[in-house]
């Protein structure tokens, strides 16, 4: 069995590139992908869904310099699950993306004629 998650989706924001003192570096990015579906009741439903990607070493490099928030994207990587307190001492859960590949795709500029 293979933990694989595979997104295309939009860059939410832009990416927030983080430094630390190991000399490591991440970029992290929200990425929006959207659903189309019948409802119950036989309408069309639209539903967008937000996902928290990291990006390490080189990689993180390139999605911090080239990705912008509107840019879409296709990735792919390990989803892992974290659990955390915060600050009014309240337990949290949070799944993410670990990527270990990215395509962008720039959106076209419009033509003036």
């Amino acid at each position: 069995m293979q933990n694989r998650a595979t997104l295309i989706g939009y860059a939410a924001n832009d990416p927030e590139v983080r430094s630390f003192e190991s000399g490591r570096s991440n970029a992290k990015l929200k990425v929006a992908t959207h659903d189309r579906y019948k409802n119950a009741e036989g309408e069309w439903a639209d539903e967008t869904q937000f996902h928290t990607v990291l990006f390490w070493g080189k990689l993180g490099d390139y999605v911090g310099a080239q990705v912008k928030k509107g840019d879409a994207l296709a990735l792919s990587g390990k989803l892992i699950h974290r659990t955390y307190t915060d600050a009014q001492d309240i337990k949290r859960y949070s799944a993410e993306i670990v990527a270990d590949e990215v395509q962008t795709f720039k959106k076209p500029t419009p033509e003036v004629h």
